[in-house]
């Protein structure tokens, strides 16, 4: 009479899954009068249930009709185990093992028993019969694959699967699959498994796992169709709204996402999450004050929470509260010493200020915790560099292209060490390197032009000025480079032309001023000349290349007093 919810195996064993447990109780409650081994499988339908009071009560009744039945008492142990009751647990455990533990089916329970009671030793005696006297049934190696999952050892678990595969209870092997394939990070094969199961029977938590797999795989159009299924079917409202939140905001719809969670709010307890997203949300919004303020609303919840931290930390670096940055970041290394990306965090603070040495000490944490790290490795290449260890900074640009052949940024790193090291001819070919990577990557251009100014050859400077200019029109250091190498071909006109441009776009820069001011000098146009001269100093009260071209022009109109009195000046503060 039972045949419509459940089938006998080779060792007459009834299988129940979520999909069926429902059913299974509602049929063999109507029944005046069970076996044992029916009450054991009732109460093994209320565990698939959550139902732990009622799965105990039937299994004790199991073990009353038939006090010889192991299974029976095994499943007492079982939901003993689940409510953390291990004395009660052990009891009917070794009851059961003295009744009959040379069934695999309850060598499998008796495994998971005791783990639950963290007996070592009988959890790798039963592991080791279990593996060593393997059964030709697909029902031995899905509940080998069952065990497995049950204690976190999920690759071991997916070994058994093509054994397992004609396994006649189709929604709990995919279940099972499903569950497992989620932990190992492997969205593709859990979405597959997700839809074998929803094919058989649609349940909430099915249905929940599905919209997550449509989120990983970035499908947030069919994620939110789903979403706005499922809310009309769940009480866990909150659950699908903070889902279709996060689905709008990862299409950038910002305002829609935060009035998602501003709803959730009112529809769950555990809001500490809730605020956790919102904070996130106006991080991407560039609203960092508002960031903050949700940041600590979730911190006051999770005070050790490393991501809350850093996401303090990174906000205030945003509007320039360092302190406070480098504040939360120490907070963030308290919580997690092994936390790579918090050295990190910390260094890229150390940096906003200057302080090299220190930036360099968190960014060689970061890298020893996670040598493969690219940007790691790429920010210790470059603070090394701020230092004059030219030495380092090659190694760890090395070390980046290793972890990456293709990171333009490495190779321009690589390039500056050959560069620094006046090897320009080792420099142009890995600023190269770095275009073929990245052929917008403007600094290249600019430093080739460069690099073939040391080594006079003109043109070429000129060259890769205008390549340079053709991905950055608005580049004023690209400019200058042009206009030091027209300087250089007695194109005067031309080079004065860009040096204007390069101050109008950067008027910061002394040597913009002082290159046009040499411009001048050779035009014999030495009234411009000196009034640039004034303009750098001006810039820099310190230069003494400006004092020394200001005493060129005054010699040349005439001025020689004043011009003697300047050069002094120049050659007190020192030239280049």
């Amino acid at each position: 009479m039972y045949d419509n919810f459940y089938t006998k195996y080779e060792d007459a064993k009834i299988f129940i899954n979520v999909a069926s447990a429902e059913d299974v109780i509602k049929m063999l409650e109507k029944e005046k009068h069970l076996t044992a081994e029916q009450y054991a499988y009732l109460s093994k339908a209320y565990v698939f249930a959550n139902d732990d009071k009622k799965a105990l009560k039937y299994a004790k009744k199991s073990i009353k009709s038939d006090p010889q039945y192991a299974y029976g008492y095994i499943r007492v142990a079982f939901v003993y185990g689940r409510l953390g009751k291990a004395k009660e647990c052990k009891k009917f455990a070794e009851i059961a093992e003295n009744l009959g533990s040379d069934n695999w089916y309850n060598q499998i329970f008796l495994a998971v028993i005791y783990s639950y009671l963290d007996d070592k030793e009988k959890f790798e005696h039963y592991k080791t019969v279990l593996l060593e006297n393997p059964v030709d049934s697909p029902a031995y190696y899905f509940n080998l694959i069952w065990l497995f999952y049950y204690l976190d050892e999920y690759e071991m678990a997916s070994e058994y699967f093509d054994k397992a595969k004609d396994y006649k209870d189709r929604y709990g092997l995919y279940s099972v699959m499903t569950q497992i394939y989620g932990d190992l990070g492997d969205a593709d094969n859990t979405f597959i498994y997700v839809e074998k199961c929803l094919a058989i029977k649609e349940t909430q938590d099915l249905l929940e796992k599905q919209i997550m797999c449509y989120i990983y795989i970035e499908d947030y159009d069919m994620a939110e169709k789903l979403a706005r299924k499922l809310y009309r079917k769940t009480d866990d409202k909150g659950f699908v709204l903070t889902k279709l939140a996060k689905c709008c905001k990862e299409r950038k719809l910002y305002d829609k996402a935060l009035r998602y969670l501003r709803f959730a709010d009112y529809t769950t307890q555990s809001d500490w999450d809730i605020n956790y997203m919102m904070a996130k949300i106006y991080e991407e919004k560039k609203d960092y004050y508002s960031a903050i303020d949700y940041y600590k609303k979730s911190l006051k919840n999770n005070p050790k929470d490393e991501d809350i931290l850093l996401g303090l930390s990174f906000c205030y670096s945003k509007i320039k509260e360092l302190k406070l940055a480098d504040k939360y970041a120490d907070e963030a290394i308290k919580v997690n010493e092994g936390s790579a990306y918090s050295y990190y965090r910390k260094g890229n603070i150390l940096l906003e200020v200057e302080r090299y040495e220190d930036a360099a000490e968190a960014f060689l944490k970061s890298v020893e915790l996670a040598p493969d790290d690219l940007d790691y490795n790429q920010s210790l290449s470059y603070c090394y560099s701020q230092l004059g260890n030219i030495e380092l900074s090659l190694a760890y640009a090395n070390r980046a292209i290793l972890i990456d052949s293709n990171s333009a940024y490495s190779y321009f790193r690589k390039a500056w060490a050959y560069e620094k090291m006046n090897k320009y001819s080792e420099a142009i070919a890995f600023y190269e390197k770095c275009i073929e990577c990245d052929n917008s990557f403007v600094d290249a251009y600019a430093n080739i032009s460069y690099c073939y100014s040391k080594m006079n050859n003109i043109k070429k400077s000129i060259l890769y000025a205008n390549k340079a200019l053709m991905v950055n029109k608005d580049y004023a250091y690209c400019h200058y480079r042009k206009a030091w190498g027209l300087h250089s071909l007695g194109k005067y006109d031309e080079a004065i032309s860009d040096y204007i441009e390069a101050i109008d776009l950067d008027p910061s820069d002394v040597y913009y001023y002082l290159g046009i001011t040499g411009v001048f000098l050779d035009k014999k146009e030495n009234f411009s000349a000196l009034e640039f001269a004034n303009k750098a100093i001006m810039l820099d009260r310190n230069c003494g290349n400006a004092y020394y071209l200001k005493s060129v022009a005054l010699s040349n109109i005439g001025r020689k007093l004043e011009a003697e009195k300047v050069y002094a000046k120049a050659v007190q503060l020192g030239l280049e």
